[in-house]
């Protein structure tokens, strides 16, 4: 990253950054929101700048991250709440910073939002029996841009 906001992060950081996105690419959703929770937290400290944008997109992996756990958890309430509030984060952030391509990412979370909208509050029932939930969902990945 060359921007001003996060010259004051420690080299560490962006190994830990991209540690949180190889953990959300592997499905470990909740490792994903342990790694980058401690990320957000130190730009918040180091920074100084507790709306900065790129902590606010951090929050927004974050919160996509702990939504598809939510999901995989079959609460579905939690997952949309959190799938919504993440992508309000990242849709429209400039990645000119981060070398990541986004579009497909969005695209799925979106379609996981519209997915579950209208669903039950849980997917399964209390006696652990299947209720019919929605379509199959595809996960996203966070995929780096090719270097050129």
């Amino acid at each position: 990253m060359s921007d001003s906001a996060n010259d004051n992060l420690p080299a560490d950081w962006f190994e830990r950054f991209e540690q949180g996105l190889a953990e959300f690419n592997e499905g470990k959703y909740y490792d994903c929101h342990e790694t980058l929770e401690r990320c957000w937290q130190e730009q918040g400290r180091l920074t100084g700048e507790m709306s900065d944008p790129h902590r606010q997109f951090v929050q927004g992996i974050i919160q996509i991250a702990v939504g598809y756990h939510h999901l995989e958890r079959h609460n579905v309430k939690g997952a949309l709440k959190l799938l919504r509030r993440g992508y309000d984060r990242i849709r429209n952030f400039p990645l000119n910073t981060y070398p990541l391509e986004l579009s497909a990412f969005e695209a799925i979370v979106q379609s996981t939002i519209a997915s579950l909208e209208g669903q039950p509050e849980t997917l399964a029932g209390s006696s652990g029996a299947a209720r019919s939930g929605p379509p199959a969902l595809q996960f996203p990945k966070i995929v780096h841009k090719p270097a050129i």
